[in-house]
């Protein structure tokens, strides 16, 4: 079946659009989101910010679950929701967690929705710390594919959707592309992913967006600092002061924690965007042109997308922010309207 490429269109341009649509076989469904921001919500960074300071999201009754895994480590598993004959994994994103506004939200909109909904949460994420000397990263994929395996095998008869915020839609993509011939998910959804990581740590270090980066970072040397109190770290004797961005941060610990050769190496290998073309499960993508995390740079171009992608970008909607307003002047989350809608249809 022929995909339409659908685009941000511009009137004068609308007669040329429509002879090159019915002329080219496009196997790529590139589309302009119909999310619209609320009143005075227009710039990214509000987008990005109101959501974290002044969102009250439900809180979750979860049901958890450690999973011991093959290297003896541990992650833990948030169960929630409905017995149902679906089951949404959710996927968080850096320094998130289950008290995530954003993760309690959408569990709550896929509960109410009748759906069954798990969150995995990366190493060292959840109430404990880690047994290894390690943390996460974006690379993470064998985790995921472990958490997967073992729910679809207790799941057997059941849907499985995977949905992925940020870190988590990128760790999402890059599994998806590494397994083309996967049927452990049946659709995917990443939202406000980071394709590139070195152009991620770039634009994290500039203007307005250094405020996300050392919030991100602060949160991540705590972590640290924390996890290796108690048990000798591998690296050593590190000062984390110095480490005032991403290339550095990452170039002296998470580089260096889980085998990567430098920061280069680690963005190189880890990033997502060069997995796109392999996928084959039919996955929605989510991208907002203000996106305070990401450079226009980093999006991927049509032809680095598989024909199973629906790759929906806006011009407004931050960072996992995608504030809306109703025909009655209410503020609501599109996200939490738009993915259910891309599951269930």
């Amino acid at each position: 079946m022929n995909n339409c490429l659908y685009f941000a269109s511009h009137p004068s341009h609308t007669i040329l659009k429509v002879v090159l649509i019915a002329i080219v076989d496009f196997d790529v469904m590139m589309i302009r989101s119909d999310f619209r921001p609320a009143l005075g919500l227009h710039s990214g960074h509000v987008q990005t910010c109101l959501p974290f300071l002044l969102r009250i999201a439900p809180r979750i009754k979860t049901q958890r679950e450690r999973v011991i895994l093959a290297d003896g480590d541990f992650i833990d598993l948030e169960w929630a929701g409905p017995p149902s004959q679906t089951i949404v994994v959710l996927l968080h994103g850096l320094t998130g967690s289950r008290q995530s506004n954003y993760i309690r939200g959408m569990m709550a909109t896929l509960i109410h929705r009748g759906l069954r909904v798990v969150l995995m949460q990366f190493r060292g994420c959840g109430e404990h710390l880690n047994r290894l000397p390690r943390m996460y990263h974006f690379g993470d994929t064998p985790d995921l594919d472990f958490c997967l395996k073992l729910i679809k095998k207790r799941h057997s008869q059941s849907q499985v959707f995977a949905l992925g915020f940020s870190m988590g839609g990128s760790v999402l993509l890059k599994w998806l592309g590494e397994h083309p011939q996967q049927h452990l998910v049946d659709k995917a959804v990443a939202v406000s992913v980071p394709f590139e990581l070195h152009e991620c740590a770039t634009r994290l270090n500039q203007g307005f967006s250094k405020f996300y980066q050392w919030y991100l970072l602060s949160d991540l040397k705590k972590r640290y600092t924390k996890k290796f109190k108690h048990m000798p770290s591998p690296l050593g004797a590190i000062d984390l002061k110095p480490l005032n961005n991403f290339f550095h941060f990452d170039d002296a610990i998470t580089a260096k924690l889980h085998g990567f050769q430098d920061v280069k190496d680690y963005y190189t290998r880890c990033s997502c965007r060069p997995w796109l073309k392999h996928i084959q499960t039919p996955t929605l993508i989510i991208s907002a042109e203000d996106d305070p995390f990401i450079t226009p740079k980093a999006l991927p171009q049509e032809n680095e997308l598989s024909s199973h992608i629906t790759f929906e970008l806006s011009r407004h909607g931050g960072h996992l922010g995608f504030i809306a307003m109703s025909k009655r002047f209410l503020f609501y989350f599109w996200l939490e309207k738009r993915i259910p809608e891309f599951f269930l249809k």
